[in-house]
């Protein structure tokens, strides 16, 4: 068997290089994430680098055990980059769920906040389940490994839920996958949990068939981390100042017209005007200014609610698009 240290390290390694590559593109943290867990994935399925009978690097998961253990306390962030070694369907589920709703919610918030509540409610949802299961001396689970990105995916589900509930996103509702508002999607995510809680009548759902083997403390974690994903849109850090009715799809975009210099740009603006899916409109429209350039000095745009700008004083200001009446 190979020694697992260097993979371990080279699995931290990716994880530096998640955050390093985000930073330099300032976007693409959910994207970033996801090949970087990928990654890590493909080293654990080396033949002979995890131990035998092992299907998670050992010293990057996390235990019950470590909460009152400070020098384990880095298992909190390298456990939700770590995934089931033995199946591809761990990984696959957790990237597939966060591709769907973190990457929107990337778009709106950045990715500063989206990183924050990623490990916000991965961290701290592994710590208050690791709390629940010291106060009721649930002694046989505290050796129990516990690793996956699912608690942080919970916790991005709930703030994008709490924060944009009209926004409409495409999601697997139990078996059909739909484009649906993200409360629905939320609700259908809460929904599986608590199946899964109520079919627990021992310490381990056992030979359940469609569930698996999945532990009550790591369900527990996951509704946790849903729960402080909520809260976490009431702290003012975290709480981006971007109103939803005044994002692309709400406003009258004819004033971009102004930044058509060329046939290609004027095919663009036009595609963004005639969306009609909303953070697709805004999508484009946040893709645009990032490498349009201001009609007056040809300086950097910054697009600021509904207001676009130019350090040079140049400025138009988007007019929200009236509402549709009602028919009777």
């Amino acid at each position: 068997m190979a020694d697992p240290v260097p993979f371990e390290l080279a699995a931290v390694a990716v994880m530096a290089a998640v955050l390093i590559a985000t930073m330099i593109r300032r976007r693409g943290f959910i994207f970033f994430s996801s090949l970087g867990m990928f990654a890590i994935t493909g080293l654990g399925a080396v033949p002979g680098v995890l131990p035998p009978r092992t299907c998670w690097f050992p010293d990057l998961a996390w235990h019950y055990e470590f909460l009152f253990q400070p020098l384990q306390w880095y298992r909190l962030i390298t456990h939700i980059f770590v995934h089931d070694e033995c199946g591809a369907a761990h990984v696959v589920g957790n990237v597939f769920t966060l591709v769907l709703l973190g990457w929107p919610l990337e778009e709106k918030i950045g990715w500063k906040r989206t990183a924050a509540i990623f490990f916000l409610t991965g961290i701290v949802g592994a710590v208050l389940s690791s709390g629940f299961v010291y106060a009721i001396q649930a002694t046989e689970w505290l050796t129990v490994p516990a690793f996956g990105a699912s608690g942080s995916v919970f916790g991005v589900i709930a703030y994008f839920a709490v924060r944009y509930p009209r926004e409409q996103v495409y999601a697997p509702i139990f078996v059909i996958f739909m484009r649906v508002p993200v409360p629905v999607a939320a609700v259908a995510a809460l929904a599986v949990q608590a199946l899964i809680l109520l079919s627990i009548n021992q310490p381990s759902i056992g030979t359940q068939p469609f569930f698996g083997t999945l532990q009550w403390p790591s369900v527990l974690a996951h509704v946790m981390s849903f729960g402080v994903g909520m809260l976490a849109t009431r702290i003012p850090t975290l709480r981006s100042s971007d109103d939803p009715h005044e994002r692309a799809y709400h406003l009258d975009l004819e004033p971009l017209r102004q930044l058509v210099v060329k046939p290609a740009d004027q095919m663009v603006v036009e595609d963004i005007i005639k969306e009609d899916i909303p953070e697709v409109a805004q999508a484009k429209l946040e893709a645009l200014v990032a490498r349009a350039r201001c009609p007056k000095c040809q300086g950097a745009l910054k697009l600021k609610g509904r207001k676009l700008t130019s350090d040079c004083g140049w400025a138009v200001q988007f007019e929200k698009r009236p509402t549709p009446e009602k028919t009777r």
